[in-house]
């Protein structure tokens, strides 16, 4: 009996050690199963750069330099002397309106008192109206304590509590005191002004006849920036315009400085440029004109002063083989041109959204359209070169569309496609 004891015990231990080594052995087996592909594709696999795909925004645009044409007249001094402006820089302004006043030389120095003269009384009446102020709240204030001391003085007679009268009446006169000196320090002030603005007008009367103003004969835009160059830049000059002549002007040195006070007789001295529309020239690629001609109106970019403006007609002026002269009619932003000649420009065809890669991920770029460009796609580490087409695209980037719709948002993609093969593995 203790022997059979003995192998029974014996039995139930193989057993149960027996199907611990099955359940180890299942769990190598799966454990193999799941892992080894992986460490088999981490081995054969090779290394490659990879992105992912997000959307953009392109410009189907071009850059060129251009030369503003505008309709401008000068205006001259008719003696030497001072002018003073009567507008602001790019200011429109209607038919009269006197945009300088010139003073001849003999009578600058009593024309800078005149100034001088008219900046203290602005000044005066300015800090005038600010102290009347704070004065009319404090005789508002002085008005209402003396009621009090009546009311109070009203109340202690009622009461026969006469002691405290003495007391209320003083205080009522040292308040009557004080608004006698506010009052007469305000009208004091009002005659000193009175008195500065008499002598101004003496003194502008005693050289009127010696000042010259200067009044608008249409409404237009005021500039005092003059150049020398209003004939050149006007217009009607546009019909005389060639691509070797335009290309002379591209070349020129354009700088502009303020108009000084002093002026020469005979001299133009301030300028108006009329109308609410002009015109930007530009020397383009005769590929970009048939583009051009296809739209209806193109978004131009000015750099400086930084602006954005839609263009409606285009004149074609001259074309040849390889390049024409074009001009853009504006209806906007003549203000903030309104002094300027050369501008460096953006003309935008249009603007797209969408898929975003670089241009060196994509292949075939130089055989297209003989081979179809592809884009080495990755998923599941697996490598496909998929067919896509070029929406737009500028020197470095394009927007991308998969024929198939095989390609999405967030997909990853190899950089450098040269360096991989379909249906390789790369991590």
């Amino acid at each position: 009996m203790p022997e059979k004891t003995y192998k029974r015990k014996d039995m139930t231990k193989y057993i149960k050690r027996k199907k611990i080594k099955k359940i180890i052995s299942s769990i190598a087996i799966i454990f193999l199963c799941l892992y080894i592909p992986i460490i088999i594709i981490l081995a054969t696999s090779s290394r490659a750069d990879l992105a992912m795909i997000h959307n953009g925004l392109l410009k189907d645009s071009f850059k060129a330099d251009g030369i503003i044409f505008k309709e401008e007249q000068l205006y001259y001094a008719q003696f030497d002397g001072l002018f003073a402006k009567g507008a602001n820089e790019g200011e429109r302004v209607p038919a009269g309106y006197p945009i300088a006043s010139i003073v001849q030389k003999d009578y600058i120095d009593l024309f800078t008192q005149l100034e001088n003269l008219q900046e203290e009384i602005y000044l005066r009446k300015q800090n005038g109206d600010i102290n009347s102020g704070i004065f009319t709240r404090d005789l508002k204030d002085i008005e209402e304590q003396i009621k009090v001391n009546i009311i109070s003085i009203t109340k202690n007679v009622n009461n026969l509590q006469l002691e405290n009268i003495n007391g209320y009446l003083e205080q009522i006169a040292r308040y009557h005191e004080l608004r006698n000196e506010i009052v007469s320090g305000l009208s004091s002030h009002d005659i000193y002004v009175e008195d500065l603005e008499k002598q101004a007008k003496l003194l502008e009367d005693s050289f009127a006849s010696q000042i010259s103003t200067i009044e608008t004969i249409s409404p237009g835009i005021v500039t005092y920036m003059i150049d020398g160059l209003e004939e050149l830049y006007r217009i009607d000059r546009i019909s005389d315009s060639s691509i070797d002549s335009f290309t002379q002007l591209l070349s020129n040195d354009y700088k502009l400085t303020p108009q000084q006070n002093n002026i020469v007789g005979g001299e133009p001295f301030v300028k108006m440029v009329y109308g609410n529309s002009f015109y930007i020239g530009f020397i383009v690629d005769v590929a970009q004109v048939a583009k051009l001609i296809q739209k209806d109106q193109v978004e131009i970019t000015i750099n400086y002063p930084y602006m954005t403006i839609t263009a409606k007609n285009m004149i074609i002026k001259e074309q040849n083989d390889k390049e024409a002269l074009v001009f853009f009619e504006i209806d906007r932003g003549l203000n903030e041109l309104v002094s300027t000649r050369k501008v460096n420009c953006e003309i935008i065809y249009s603007e797209y959204y969408g898929l975003k890669v670089p241009l060196n991920s994509l292949l075939n770029l130089q055989a297209y359209p003989y081979q179809p460009i592809t884009l080495g796609l990755v998923k599941e580490n697996w490598v496909s070169f998929i067919e896509v087409d070029i929406i737009v695209s500028d020197q470095t980037y394009a927007i991308i569309e998969s024929k198939d719709k095989k390609i999405s948002l967030y997909d990853f993609y190899v950089q450098k496609p040269k360096r991989v093969e379909e249906g390789q593995i790369v991590r």
